[in-house]
């Protein structure tokens, strides 16, 4: 026990200004179970519990299942890794004439926060054609399997290298199709409503009598009722089903169905779903602290907006 006090002792003293160290280590800290670590030179994964905290290095692997979350503190700032996401810490390194570098790979979903920046960052993107070169202040990053990454900034300014440079500002997200789409929306900034404002065809809740909508997980009334919508308000209709009588929408932060009878839209191109589409996949955090709730609020709003996203 007295060991590893002092290795962890050393670590956060390196963290503290290690500059003339040849290799820093950041300090990991398991937010629920559900997390594995891949030590550099190695071939197995190790599952570590919640709770832990450790000293990660440059080569070192980090992944989550779909209810894991780890924090790693880098000198000058930090990056939640949240479920279903897996990072690699490239490099982590003093970087001359002073500061640090940090380079890491991502597949899946990170916020990060900077009080200061480091001197040089590179976020890779799940082989991509783009990486982050700037991290920005309080930002928010989807790299995710088989779908276009995306990026929100709530504060500061995060570059994007590709075939050309761009600055996401606080305020937008970035859809990094090629050539990236960049939007500007009020909080919560996350994909799913991304891809409302993007791809969604615009319009409104009308019942008759000025009745709520009622949210359904799935196509029918015996699925998962998600919330309501009240009467009149606007809405980002993404897909109707065969029998042309549910709509998929952009719901919180995630997706959802309405009855067609009770919205008010004009749109004719909407993509077609089989009707027995399994029901929406509900992408969520557990066990979640008050200073997650500090790092996600930007993105995802309060656990009181969303209890499908915020679970206990």
């Amino acid at each position: 026990m007295r060991g590893w006090a002092l290795l962890l002792l050393g670590v956060l003293t390196g963290l503290a200004g290690a500059q003339n160290e040849l290799e820093l280590s950041a300090v990991l800290t398991v937010q629920t179970a559900g997390v594995e670590v891949l030590r550099v030179a190695t071939e197995r994964w190790l599952p570590v519990s919640a709770g832990s905290v450790m000293p990660i290095g440059s080569g070192d692997r980090l992944r989550t299942d779909e209810t894991g979350r780890v924090k790693l503190a880098f000198e000058g700032g930090l990056m939640l890794l949240l479920p279903e996401s897996e990072l690699q810490l490239i490099a982590y390194e003093p970087s001359q004439p002073a500061g640090v570098r940090v380079e890491a790979g991502l597949v899946g979903v990170v916020v990060q926060r900077w009080e200061s920046p480091p001197s040089a960052y590179v976020l890779r993107l799940d082989d991509g054609p783009y990486t982050l070169t700037s991290p920005g202040v309080h930002s928010a990053v989807w790299s995710l399997p088989d779908l276009t990454d995306s990026l929100a900034v709530a504060q500061g300014e995060v570059v994007v290298s590709g075939a050309v440079e761009q600055r996401i500002t606080a305020g937008q997200m970035a859809w990094l199709s090629v050539p990236a789409q960049v939007v500007t929306l009020s909080e919560p900034f996350n994909n799913a409503r991304l891809e409302g404002a993007l791809f969604g065809c615009a319009g409104s809740v009308k019942t008759d009598g000025g009745q709520n909508l009622l949210v359904r997980r799935g196509i029918g009334t015996g699925y998962q009722a998600l919330g309501f919508i009240p009467d009149r308000e606007p809405i980002s209709a993404m897909a109707i089903n065969e029998s042309e009588n549910w709509v998929r929408i952009q719901f919180r932060n995630h997706f959802g169905w309405v009855l067609r009878l009770a919205l008010d839209i004009n749109c004719p191109d909407l993509l077609h779903l089989p009707n027995n589409l399994p029901p929406e996949r509900l992408y969520s955090v557990t066990e979640y602290t008050a200073e997650e709730v500090e790092l996600l609020r930007p993105f995802y709003g309060e656990p009181r907006d969303d209890p499908f996203f915020y679970v206990r």
